[in-house]
């Protein structure tokens, strides 16, 4: 966790990064003052005039708001001149163009204490760790009714019907809009004033490395990296944590870019990344775990999971001697099994008819777990289909054997999330449904969804590459695509029109 730091600690360290100031303020009228409803400061690393040009751009977009007890205004100014701003804002206003909006209080920039936020904290425009200070409010010198009125101008009737003719559904979205805020964040106002200071440094992103370390990227500008180190602890299966050896900064693409190497880890271990600056402490963290790391290699299963059903030494016999199968050659199921196979093969699958091998059995063993009649896939489209063919309408025991086959061949197969699974039934059945739904054990919210293709489906499919729609296969294999047939009326290849 980092610690409580003030922001003339910060520009100390880091300021020498910065080169302009972004002052952004929403005032509002009560009798003839102009009060702050919320101020916001921020240091940038862009020189004033691409800071300007950013703002400007930014606000060009939005609907300009003049009301004349609601304004929201902007300034900035050089780094150089900062001093100019830490006394304005110790005078306790702040003077934007012609209109000078009162603080409610002398407020010591300087002096205020705040943590460093990580990015997805904090200040909702820096892509970089960021000391977050809030102005406190323990000298307010604003009289009781005043400062009630500045907590209830969110609620003025009238400024909210202004801001509806300009196309905002309220106060809270126009100042979000052109202070860079959560909008959900702006519930009511206190003259609440915010300072962000970015630290230009961060954790990149980590990789894993062919000798099973990993190594770390971090960026920093040039003029602090001297000053920043990184340090990371590991943990596997909730261990407690250990540090990690890490090689010395190795210099990357750029000046700003470096990097460390650490140990070989495993692919359980958990990472925890610290980056550190000498004076600031604890910049930022980020943790990982190297499994997520390891690259997915797209592999082909077909090979590995025929083997499931027929061993290698018996595929080269049947391939030696293909008298020796015993078969019930040319039955109904075997031919549709094939025919099957050859309309999968038209979609682009590669397609293995199991035929007498299949029966899936435990390694070893000849106990039966589970049938399947092909294995088809699509390289390019990285999909596998397991399916399983009927002469006649499938039975409720048919869904349950593909979704226990599913499992029993993918649960342990390596590379099983580099395509995607889809378990099918194909039937010879004039009219079935389209698809089953399956809430299974291990299914979780998404059930188990199976495409049903009947002999009509299967027609259409046919008609589909008659036309070329080669998508058409891969559409029906979800619900969201409902089942249609195609009209007749589209004329085939090489016909008239």
């Amino acid at each position: 966790m980092t610690s409580r730091l003030t922001l003339a600690h910060v520009l100390a360290e880091v300021g020498v990064t910065y080169h302009s100031i972004d002052i952004r303020a929403v005032a509002y009228r009560i009798a003839a003052k102009w009060y702050s409803l919320i101020t916001i400061i921020r240091f940038s690393e862009l020189d004033q005039t691409a800071l300007e040009n950013k703002i400007s751009e930014s606000w060009r977009r939005l609907t300009d708001i003049q009301h004349e007890r609601f304004r929201i205004l902007k300034a900035t100014f050089p780094y150089d001149d900062r001093q100019r701003v830490f006394d304005m804002f110790k005078a306790g206003s702040c003077t934007i163009g012609a209109l000078c909006i009162n603080l409610g209080r002398p407020v010591d920039l300087l002096s205020d204490m705040g943590w460093i936020q990580n990015p997805s904290f904090g200040d909702p425009l820096c892509c970089w760790p960021h000391l977050e200070v809030q102005g406190n409010r323990s000298q307010w010198t604003v009289e009781q009714a005043t400062t009630h009125e500045i907590g209830a101008a969110i609620n003025d009737d009238d400024v909210r019907r202004y801001l509806s003719t300009r196309g905002y559904d309220s106060p809270s979205e126009a100042i979000a809009l052109f202070l860079g805020l959560r909008k959900n964040n702006l519930t009511s106002f206190s003259s609440e004033i915010y300072v962000w200071a970015p630290i230009l440094a961060n954790i990149g992103n980590p990789t894993w490395n062919s000798d099973r370390s990993v190594t770390i990227a971090y960026r920093a500008d040039p003029l602090i990296n001297g000053h920043l180190w990184l340090t990371a602890k590991t943990s596997e299966d909730h261990s407690e944590q250990r540090r990690l050896t890490l090689s010395s900064p190795i210099a990357g693409e750029t000046d700003w870019d470096l990097a460390v190497k650490m140990e070989q880890l495993t692919e359980n271990a958990r990472i925890d990344a610290t980056l550190v600056h000498n004076n600031l402490g604890i910049i930022t963290n980020s943790a990982f775990f190297v499994r997520g790391l390891i690259p997915v290699i797209n592999v082909n299963p077909m090979w590995r999971l025929l083997q499931r059903f027929c061993s290698i030494d018996e595929f080269a016999r049947l391939l030696a001697t293909p008298g020796a199968a015993r078969d019930s050659e040319n039955m109904p199921q075997r031919l549709f099994e094939l025919r099957v196979s050859w309309v999968l093969a038209a979609y682009g699958f590669s397609c293995f008819v199991l035929g007498p091998h299949e029966y899936l059995r435990d390694p070893g063993s000849r106990l039966e777990r589970g049938s399947l009649d092909m294995i088809a896939f699509h390289e390019t489209k990285r999909v596998l289909l397991l399916g399983s063919c009927k002469t006649n309408a499938p039975k409720e025991s048919d869904y349950d054997n593909l979704v226990n086959v599913r499992a029993l061949l993918l649960d342990d197969l390596e590379g099983a999330d580099s395509f995607r699974t889809h378990i099918v039934i194909f039937t010879a059945a004039a009219e079935t449904r389209l698809y089953k739904k399956l809430e299974t054990s291990a299914s979780g919210w998404f059930p188990r969804i199976i495409p049903i293709f009947d002999a009509n489906r299967l027609r259409v499919a046919m008609d589909a590459l008659e036309r070329q729609q080669t998508d058409w296969f891969f559409e029906q294999l979800t619900p969201t695509n409902q089942f249609a047939v195609l009209p007749s009326s589209a004329p085939l290849p090489g016909e008239d029109e």
